[in-house]
């Protein structure tokens, strides 16, 4: 895992502060925008971004949006045709087609949740694109979750990756006659003094990575452990690490 020295992150709590946030990056974007996501949705959230991705356009900036075939199976195929008709560049991860049933080959989905601005500034994190209230049992208490802005060298690492995702699901998709575009320069200058790594899984080579360091910063804790996660099926080399640590002393806490 390659650490990257100089970089500023910012936490942004629930949609409320994300996507105004997101939506003042894409308006100052003035190259490029390249965005994953699982979920799109066409509520007021997802709206308010699909109208900013189209400004975009307009202005002479490239835009290409990746979206899970699954995840953003019940938004109409209207919304995602107006951003496509409107020059935003639209890829599906795996879409489906016709009638399907779920296996495990088919519910290898695309889950990062990545927007980035000109080399410039990243957002990453568990936040898709719904409204914090959208399919909630509270009309008073939002859906808990969290996304950082990044800037800083460690955009390199995942401009790289981002590019490798789209020129995989242009193939996979029957355009390899499109070329896969390069990625604009990045923005290398130390801007902060938070050290960052970013580490990206899949299921071919590196199936494991994500979960290597988790295990190995459990191992190293000295004092505490805190997760929160929504979903938490750990396999029995993680249930080991976590009973481990606390057997150790360490205060392990799981959310």
């Amino acid at each position: 895992m390659k650490i990257y020295a100089g970089n500023r992150i910012t936490l942004l709590k629930n949609g409320a502060a994300f996507f105004p946030a997101l939506v003042a990056a894409i308006d100052a974007a003035v190259q490029d925008v390249r965005f994953e996501t699982y979920i799109f949705e066409n509520d007021v959230a997802g709206q308010a971004i699909a109208d900013a991705l189209c400004r975009a356009v307009q202005r002479g900036v490239e835009v290409r949006l990746l979206i899970d075939g699954f995840g953003s199976l019940k938004t109409p195929e209207a919304f995602f045709a107006a951003m496509q008709a409107a020059g935003v560049k639209l890829l599906f991860y795996r879409p489906l087609r016709g009638k399907w049933f779920p296996t495990r080959h088919r519910m290898r989905r695309a889950h990062r949740k990545i927007v980035l601005f000109d080399g410039k500034v990243g957002f990453i994190g568990g936040l898709n694109i719904i409204d914090d209230f959208t399919e909630n049992l509270s009309t008073t208490h939002p859906r808990y979750d969290y996304a950082v802005m990044v800037e800083g060298p460690v955009l390199s690492a995942i401009y790289d990756s981002v590019f490798r995702m789209w020129r995989g699901v242009k193939w996979f998709t029957n355009l390899r006659q499109q070329h896969g575009g390069s990625v604009p320069p990045i923005s290398v200058q130390p801007i902060g003094d938070s050290p960052l790594a970013f580490v990206s899984r899949d299921n071919v080579k590196h199936r494991r990575n994500i979960e290597q360091e988790y295990r190995a910063a459990i191992s190293n804790a000295t004092a505490e452990v805190l997760i929160a996660s929504s979903y938490f099926l750990p396999g029995h080399r993680l249930r080991q690490t976590l009973i481990a640590a606390a057997m150790g002393g360490v205060k392990v806490e799981i959310l």
